[in-house]
């Protein structure tokens, strides 16, 4: 799988959240490979216009994704 591929997939997962995220920007210069898996850094915008930073982890050959805060 590339990173292109791994970008696609964290856009799509991101699309499906609820409630929606009113915008999501995903830093694909700045993702990291671990092991298995795809790293993005993603900032979003909820509807109330907080902003958040979260993690999607793309598993290379499942194509699984997790979205998760990062650990502080």
């Amino acid at each position: 799988v590339t990173l292109q591929k791994g970008h696609n997939v964290c856009k799509e997962e991101l699309a499906k959240a609820q409630p929606a995220y009113k915008s999501a920007r995903i830093d694909k210069e700045g993702a990291k490979v671990d092991g298995d898996s795809f790293v993005f850094d993603v900032r979003v915008k909820n509807a109330d216009d907080s902003a958040v930073k979260l993690l999607c982890t793309v598993d290379r050959e499942s194509l699984a994704v997790t979205i998760a805060a990062p650990a502080n």
